[in-house]
């Protein structure tokens, strides 16, 4: 286990792709599909539809996440761009359609860099 620094914060980070949820929950980063802001919280989705609450922030995890397949879709969403099925745009930014099932707003400013990132995901549908 290794001490990570961040600007003013530090944690405890293990390079193994896994996240730290809370004092009793780790998750494989590739089994979470989107983290949801909840006031001080943040709910995480996984592969499996099952909702763990964290105890963290969603700024906070976005920071602890190193895997480049999180992308911020609109202020209080991040998902992984592995589980995206499709992207659409609706005149005011678009939705995402989650492998879940899950449809999610993406904002106007955002749209665009997901479309990007989206594209070049060599698993995209677009």
């Amino acid at each position: 286990m290794t001490l990570l620094q961040k600007g003013s914060l530090s944690f405890p980070c293990d390079f193994n792709e896994s996240l730290r949820l809370n004092s009793k929950n780790q998750i494989n980063t590739d089994d979470i599909v989107y983290l949801q802001s909840d006031w001080n919280y943040t709910n995480v989705h996984t592969i499996d539809n099952r909702i763990i609450l964290s105890s963290f922030t969603l700024k906070i995890l976005e920071k602890r996440i190193f895997d480049k397949a999180f992308i911020r879709i609109n202020r209080g969403s991040l998902v992984n761009i592995k589980h995206i099925s499709k992207i659409k745009d609706n005149g005011r930014g678009g939705e995402a359609t989650m492998q879940n099932g899950s449809i999610l707003p993406i904002s106007r400013r955002k749209f665009n860099m997901v479309k990007r990132v989206f594209a070049n995901n060599p698993d995209s549908l677009y």
